[in-house]
C-alpha cells in the first residue's frame, strides 16, 4: 500500500504482488529537506479509508512504524475485528534530542507524542538494528521484537571486490542531500584532508534541497576540480565510481540502519561514519576492518578519519572484502524476507481458523 511513487498513469508491473496506491504522489520534503506534513496526512487517510471499506478482507497487516499516522488508520479502522494480526516493521525510533532539534518544542514534543502511541500500538515489531529494539524496549514495549539481519539486495556472487582493483585517492558520497545526512559538511571535510593530501578528491552524488548549499561551498572553497558533484546518477557508473574509490563517506547524523555501508562494504571499500544518538551505521563498522568511526560529524573531525582510511590502502580494502564475504548472507534481504514470513505463517493460520469459528 503506497502513495503513487512514478511518474506514469499505469501502475508498475510486479512479480507476486500488487502495488495498492492510497494516496497521492507529490513532494516529500520542502525547501530546507524537512518532510512536509500533508503527503502523510493524505497518505494516513487513504490507508484509513482502505481498512474500513475492507475490514474483513486481511488476515495479516505488515506496516511501517512511520509515516506514523498510517500505523494509527490501520488500528483504527481495524478496532474491534477479531483474527486480524498487524506486524510493524521499526527501521528507527527516534530520540528526544532529534525531536526537538528536527522540529523545534512544539513539533519535537508531537512527534514525540506520535512515536510513543505507535508503540503503544504496535503488537509484535521488526526491529532493523539493536539501536532501535533497545530503544523499543526504553520506550516500553513489552511484545515480540524480531530482529532483521539485513536489508541489502544484491548477489554477492556478481560482485567483484574493489580491493582486487587499483584505487585511486577518491572519498564517494551517495545519498539524498538532506540536513540528516550531513552532505553540506563534505566539501569542508575534503578541503581539510587535502591541507595533508592535496590529491584526495571526492564524488558527492545525489540530489535534494542541500544540493544548492554543497555545490555552493565547493565554488566558495575553489574545490571545482576536486570534488564532482553530477546529481542522481545511474547505477553503472555508481558502481564504478565507487570500484575505484579509496572509501565511502557517511557523515549521517540519523541513520535507521546504514545500508550504504554495507553496499560499499560489498564493492570491498571501507567506509567512514560519524557518531551521533541516532545512528545506527555505527554498528556495521568493525573499526580498522572495514572503515573508522568518527567521534562527531564534524568536518574536522570527518577529515582525519577520511585520510585515516586513505592512508591504509590495499589492506583495508582487502580486509572490507572478508568482512563482506564473511557476513553477506547475514545482512541480505533475503534473510529478512525470510523472517517475516516465518513469523506470518502462524498468524494467517490463526487467522483463519479463528475466521472459521466466528464466521
Amino acid at each position: 500500500m503506497t502513495r503513487r511513487q512514478w511518474d506514469t498513469g499505469e501502475d508498475p508491473e510486479t512479480d507476486g504482488f500488487r502495488p495498492l496506491v492510497v494516496a497521492p504522489g507529490g513532494r516529500l520534503y520542502d525547501a530546507r529537506g524537512r518532510r512536509r506534513l500533508l503527503p502523510p496526512v493524505l497518505f494516513g487517510l487513504g490507508v484509513f479509508a482502505h481498512f474500513a471499506r475492507n475490514r474483513r478482507r486481511y488476515d495479516v497487516v505488515d506496516c511501517a512504524s512511520y509515516p506514523f499516522l498510517a500505523l494509527i488508520a490501520v488500528r483504527l479502522a481495524l478496532a474491534g475485528r477479531r483474527g486480524v494480526r498487524v506486524r510493524v516493521q521499526w527501521l528507527e525510533l527516534l530520540s528526544k534530542q532529534y525531536w526537538r532539534a528536527y522540529a523545534g518544542p512544539v513539533g519535537g514534543l508531537l512527534g514525540r507524542l506520535l512515536q510513543r502511541l505507535c508503540v503503544r500500538l504496535t503488537p509484535t515489531a521488526f526491529a532493523i538494528s539493536g539501536l532501535v529494539e533497545s530503544r523499543l524496549r526504553a520506550a516500553g514495549f513489552r511484545g515480540e521484537i524480531h530482529r532483521l539481519p539485513g536489508l541489502w539486495v544484491g548477489d554477492p556472487a556478481e560482485r567483484r571486490p574493489a580491493a582486487e582493483l587499483p584505487s585511486e585517492p577518491l572519498a564517494v558520497f551517495a545519498g539524498r542531500h538532506v540536513p540528516d545526512k550531513g552532505v553540506a559538511m563534505l566539501p569542508d571535510a575534503i578541503h581539510e584532508a587535502r591541507r595533508t593530501e592535496p590529491k584526495i578528491r571526492a564524488a558527492i552524488v545525489g540530489d535534494g534541497p542541500e544540493r544548492p548549499r554543497v555545490l555552493r561551498r565547493i565554488e566558495e572553497l575553489g574545490l571545482e576540480d576536486a570534488i564532482e558533484a553530477p546529481g542522481f546518477i545511474d547505477r553503472e557508473p555508481l558502481e564504478d565510481l565507487m570500484r575505484r574509490a579509496s572509501c565511502m563517506v557517511l557523515p549521517s547524523m540519523r541513520e535507521g540502519y546504514g545500508l550504504a555501508v554495507i553496499e560499499a562494504a560489498s564493492h570491498g571499500v571501507p567506509a567512514v561514519v560519524c557518531r551521533a544518538p541516532d545512528n545506527a551505521a555505527t554498528a556495521l563498522i568493525a573499526e580498522g576492518v572495514n572503515g573508522v568511526i568518527a567521534s562527531s560529524p564534524s568536518p574536522q573531525v570527518i577529515a582525519p578519519a577520511i585520510l585515516d582510511v586513505v592512508g591504509q590502502g590495499a589492506p583495508l580494502r582487502r580486509s572490507t572484502a572478508d568482512w563482506f564475504a564473511q557476513n553477506a548472507q547475514r545482512l541480505s534481504i533475503r534473510g529478512s524476507i525470510e523472517l517475516i514470513r516465518e513469523v506470518t505463517r502462524p498468524g494467517v493460520r490463526e487467522a483463519m481458523d479463528e475466521r472459521a469459528r466466528f464466521g
